[in-house]
């Protein structure tokens, strides 16, 4: 890697309290001035708790041209009082015997990051979270200083007619001709992160809003004039989100007034700041014709969660970045209870799958913070907290939480403040848990078991186990239930709770050798050893009573069939396997979205992570001749369920009018069937897929995208004029062309790195708006003959990307990076070829993020292979090459920060 400055690490245990509290921030933020000027007033003391304070304020600070620095009013004119870097401002012998005050003048330079303030489509806005406020102001940059704001906004109010920031607008005046002044006041102390600021040409939508003790407060929306029936959706949500948080956790919104905008350039799909959410439309906007169910379900969840951090990480935030999981741990927990209460608690588990994840929730360590934003703090945290949940119940859990946030309401908290406090108004000892959040690897549970017939009692043995010699056992709730062979179940749901190495759990008055239903609802995320066999999981995903492990049982009954052709084993499916499958499909007692996912085999890639030793081959042979099978000898009982589901579906009421669950159910189990159909009836499906395209388009784009995505299955001549209609359709909605996008890089063609090389061409494709690059490059890298391409071209193509985002946009560099550096699943060809890309790469890129990754990777072991050519590791560059020259016309260059003469504050 490139030499650079010595990189700094952040250290959990090297954690202080601040030595300076910045109280109150005055800003003044001129849009009018071309760069845009910002002012700032940091009222500052001492802090009380810290003992030998040195006399040097260090604040962060970056990619600004400072016009001026005051303390306490008095200029300050050289560099002995102040040093200035490319990072920071330190302010000498400043007074710490009493409050004082700094100024500061700035103009900002050009920014690409999408952190700090840009602009995009017309509309000025600040991205704080994480560091983005340093690009903004000098500032201590961190969670725990807390202040209070006054933002007062300078715009041409015909560019700019809303203008918006945190808290409440007190002030409102007129300049000159053209400009005017907005001034808000939040008075509720937050971190730099939490702050906001949008300005722009923007229409408001605005919800009264009525809490349960009877508190008024409006909802608005701020997005472009074409887009305000877009919002119907979240907007109902919100409120939804609202009612249920009151119900549930008995916390209720005690704003005046929350605000959401929204803009499509956004580095993420939304931030939390209080009372002014930031969403990327992409996680905002949902009508029907423009956005498919599967986005429905995702907006609800991104909407909610973003609303729920109105406690858990607004009102009660981290302490420092290392504690970040349990702020959006815990609020992905809420969004996910609240989308399960809304949607169906077992359909939503099962759409969100296993979370098997290794990687440490809260590292010890980081020097990027941005590297901290991981599945493992969002997604395998919410599942530490539903474990937590399932052995408190439902009462304590809540009246925990309520009486933890309230308590500290205005806090800073780390995750053994809140473990500590459930502890104490439980009586439950919960501390047990910080493993979770502080250990890497997946803990197991190798399972056996014995039946005594005599006795009439059976036994499961349980063995836990970890990643380590001295691993120590965790507390894992089981949730299990036991069932007879004809699929009665004997033993209902029940929880035990394993917190030992090794630990019986005996039954008695079991009459016969039952079949165990374990880790019910997916109660811990463990990997689970117990060996059933292929009768039982037909028992299980005909029978069971946990409908996800119903499907759990499905998924694993193709894993073993596709592992056992991996192994040059023939695949034979039984009269049984059929007869469960037929059953199923002729079942009516089943929710319909439900049955498709049982019913549905699992795609290439999710069958690629999951099979011990993938050959890529033969997992694609193997899935086709399963399907195959299936519809062969399926065909009529497919025929019956699309006719039954065509002729009447179950409903109930639901709370929003563009959106029905119920009907996304009947459109997902429609499209599995004709799926299974299309493999036997080619001729038919195809007329019946471009019925279903031409009817839908500009109507309906779930109907749209399942009928196109069933033609580009089928490689069928028509698909390319049925793109190019989809295009002309829709060429206009910057959010419907990602579906042309996505539907692209998904195709199963030998020549798919090609294609998508030409589409980053195409005028509608943007590297720089995360929205385009995703929409393209998430679903190339899970495309087996794209990413994973045997000559290499999808790893090359991966580098350059990465190498393009180093400097623009390097935290989504690093998600990249951390696709191509995990080539540990895969032969050695593949590793050879991805190492080799990494190499290259390892003396180009700049990213702290992207550094990490390379080097860790660059320390793994990895097969190498004899026949790979290492000269394709000095492959030309062409996508980064592209960046740099569009980087250089856009003059994106970073500016020095230089001192001038003052400006008057």
């Amino acid at each position: 890697m490139k030499e650079k400055s010595e990189v700094k690490v952040f250290r959990l245990n090297d954690y202080q309290v601040p030595y300076f509290l910045i109280t109150h921030i005055e800003l003044q933020v001129d849009l009018s001035q071309a760069p845009v000027q910002v002012k700032s007033r940091l009222t500052i003391k001492a802090n009380p708790e810290c003992k030998n304070i040195p006399q040097n304020l260090v604040l962060d600070g970056e990619n600004m041209n400072v016009l001026s620095i005051k303390l306490d009013g008095h200029v300050l004119r050289d560099q002995e009082h102040y040093t200035l870097t490319e990072n920071s401002l330190t302010i000498h012998h400043v007074p710490l015997d009493q409050t004082f005050y700094l100024e500061t003048g700035a103009q900002l330079g050009i920014n690409t990051t999408l952190f700090g303030l840009y602009k995009t489509e017309g509309i000025y806005l600040v991205k704080a979270e994480t560091q983005g406020m340093r690009r903004f102001i000098f500032c201590k940059d961190r969670p725990d200083v807390l202040s209070t704001y006054q933002t007062t906004i300078i715009a041409n109010e015909n560019e700019f007619p809303v203008l918006l920031s945190n808290g409440q607008l007190i002030k409102e005046e007129k300049l000159s001709e053209n400009i005017k002044a907005v001034t808000w006041l939040d008075k509720t102390p937050k971190p730099t992160y939490l702050f906001a600021l949008v300005a722009g040409d923007l229409e408001m939508v605005s919800t009264p809003f009525v809490t349960k003790s009877g508190h008024e407060l409006n909802i608005d929306f701020f997005v472009n004039k074409d887009s305000i029936h877009k919002c119907n959706f979240a907007k109902s949500v919100l409120q939804e989100a609202m009612r249920w948080d009151e119900k549930t956790y008995g916390l209720e919104c005690e704003l005046s007034r929350h605000m959401v905008a929204g803009v499509n350039k956004y580095a993420s799909g939304a931030s939390e700041p209080t009372g002014l959410n930031l969403f990327n439309t992409e996680y905002l906007f949902a009508s029907p014709e423009v956005k498919t169910d599967a986005d429905f379900l995702t907006i609800a969840n991104v909407v909610s969660h973003e609303y729920f951090h109105y406690w858990t990480g607004d009102r009660v935030t981290i302490r420092d970045w290392h504690n970040l999981a349990w702020k959006e741990g815990l609020t992905t927990f809420r969004a996910a209870e609240f989308c399960e209460d809304l949607f169906g608690r077992d359909l939503m588990r099962i759409l969100k799958g296993k979370t098997l994840d290794a990687t440490v929730s809260r590292p010890d360590s980081y020097t990027a913070v941005r590297s901290l934003y991981t599945a493992a703090a969002y997604e395998k945290s919410a599942e530490i907290f539903r474990m937590i949940k399932t052995v408190l119940g439902d009462e304590r859990f809540y009246h925990g939480m309520n009486h933890f946030l309230r308590e500290n309401d205005g806090g800073a908290i780390t995750i053994e403040d809140l473990l500590l406090s459930l502890q104490k108004t439980s009586g439950i000892h919960l501390i047990s848990f910080l493993p979770w959040f502080t250990e890497e690897g997946i803990p197991q549970l190798g399972i056996t078991d014995s039946y005594d017939a005599e006795n009439q009692q059976y036994t499961l043995h349980i063995k836990q186990s970890g990643p380590t010699d001295d691993y120590s056992a965790r507390p894992i709730p089981l949730k299990l239930g036991l069932l007879d062979e004809n699929g009665k179940e004997i033993v209902d749901d029940r929880t035990i709770l394993v917190d030992q190495l090794a630990q019986d759990i005996v039954f008695n008055d079991v009459t016969s050798r039952p079949i165990p239903s374990l880790l019910r609802h997916f109660s811990a995320p463990v990997k689970l050893n117990y060996c059933h066999t292929e009768a039982d999981l037909l028992v299980l995903m005909q029978h069971d009573s946990d409908l996800f492990n119903r499907s759990e049982a499905a998924k694993k009954i193709i894993l073993n069939l596709i592992e056992h052709y991996c192994s040059d084993k023939k695949i034979e499916l039984s009269p049984d396997f059929f007869a469960t499958y037929r059953a199923l499909l002729h079942d009516e007692t089943i929710n319909t979205g439900v049955l498709a996912e049982i019913i549905s085999i699992p795609a290439e890639n999710v069958l690629i992570d999951d099979v011990k030793t993938p050959d890529l081959d033969k997992i694609h042979e193997a899935r086709e001749l399963i399907v195959n099978a299936l519809a062969a000898e399926l065909v009529s009982d497919f025929k019956t369920c699309l006719t039954r589901i065509n002729r009447h579906t179950l409903t109930s009421p639901s709370p929003f009018e563009s959106f029905d669950i119920n009907e996304a159910n009947r459109r997902r189990l429609q499209t599995v069937c004709l799926n299974y159909l299309s493999h036997v009836e080619p001729s038919k499906t195809k007329q019946l897929a471009l019925q279903q395209f031409g009817d839908a388009l500009g109507n309906n784009m779930s109907e749209t995208m399942n009928a196109l995505t069933l033609l580009c299955e089928m490689h069928v001549p028509e698909t390319a004029m049925a793109l190019s209609q989809f295009y002309n359709c829709w060429s206009q909605d910057v959010s419907a062309i990602n579906y042309w996008f996505r539907i692209q890089a998904s195709a199963q063609s030998p020549h798919i790195v090609t294609e998508v090389r030409k589409l980053m061409q195409h005028p509608a494709f943007d590297m720089s708006n995360p929205n385009k690059l995703f929409a393209l490059m998430r679903p190339f890298l899970k495309n087996p003959l794209g990413f994973h391409a045997a000559s290499g071209e999808g790893y090359q193509l991966i580098a350059e990307i990465i190498l393009a985002l180093d400097t623009i946009m390097p935290d989504h560099g690093v998600s990249f990076a951390k696709k191509l550096v995990n080539w540990e699943p895969y032969d050695a060809k593949r590793q050879q070829l991805m190492h080799d890309r990494v190499v290259f790469l390892s003396d180009k890129v700049t990213s702290v993020g992207i550094c990490d990754v390379i080097k860790a990777a660059l320390e793994k072991p990895y097969k190498k292979d004899s026949g790979v050519d290492p000269s394709q590791s000095a492959a030309a560059i062409p996508v980064a090459h592209q960046m740099l020259s569009w980087m250089e016309n856009s003059n994106a260059v970073k500016h020095t920060p230089v001192k001038t003469s003052s400006l008057n504050m």
